[in-house]
């Protein structure tokens, strides 16, 4: 995990691939896919998005790991919070590069 000095993402893996992570919690009273804004963009602050839906029980739902080019691709600038929105739809799960990590970290909490 990066300090709060690294701008624009969370983690770095030993290659040096730099992720910014982001997290939902959907319920049955808030079941938006939107994930908090993305400032930034278009200095490409991170190489992968590390997406995750939990249910309300925390429960992991989905989990995927995002290539920038597909989150510049599908994210909406909206300008009163000068941000990208970013959802992460059905459709983003068969995107050019998209991996789909959730049985990995399904298996890895149950570890615990």
């Amino acid at each position: 995990m990066e300090g709060k000095a690294s701008s624009g993402h969370d983690a770095t893996d030993a290659n040096g691939v730099r992720y910014q992570i982001k997290g939902r919690r959907l319920t049955p009273r808030s079941i938006s896919r939107q994930v908090s804004s993305i400032r930034g963009l278009h200095l490409k602050p991170f190489d992968h998005l590390a997406r995750l839906l939990v249910d309300e029980q925390f429960r992991i739902l989905w989990a995927a790991i995002v290539p920038f080019e597909v989150v510049q691709a599908k994210a909406t600038f909206v300008h009163h919070t000068n941000a990208h929105r970013f959802l992460l739809q059905e459709e983003i799960w068969a995107a050019p590069g998209v991996r789909d990590v959730t049985e990995d970290l399904r298996g890895a909490a149950a570890a615990f």
